[in-house]
């Protein structure tokens, strides 16, 4: 057995999570884990910065420590291979960023 601990399987204070969501569009949404509690983590949404490649699209990424709202606590769960996510809402779950920058369409 391996007691070592695989840090991309777990969530610190600092991560970025992002969530995608939408119907006819993609909205993206962004958090900080800002706390840790025995079975979950304290979180807070934090705005992003767009680039327009197209009409009504491009890309994101988020702008650490820019809060949106409330602290947030959030059970963290873990998929078949031990990767974490959070369920945010009945249509939107959370996972860890992979620093890379997001799509985004919107339809207004």
């Amino acid at each position: 057995m391996n007691n070592s601990s695989d840090s991309s399987n777990k969530l610190n204070i600092g991560d970025i999570l992002d969530s995608h969501w939408g119907y006819e569009q993609t909205n993206v949404d962004y958090y900080e884990v800002v706390g840790l509690t025995p079975k979950g983590v304290k979180i807070r949404q934090i705005e992003s910065q767009r680039s327009y490649t197209g009409s009504m699209c491009g890309e994101c990424v988020p702008v650490k420590g820019m809060y949106r709202g409330d602290v947030k606590t959030k059970q963290v769960k873990a998929t078949s291979n031990g990767a974490p996510y959070l369920k945010l809402t009945s249509y939107s779950s959370a996972w860890k960023w992979d620093g890379k920058p997001n799509f985004f369409s919107e339809w207004h």
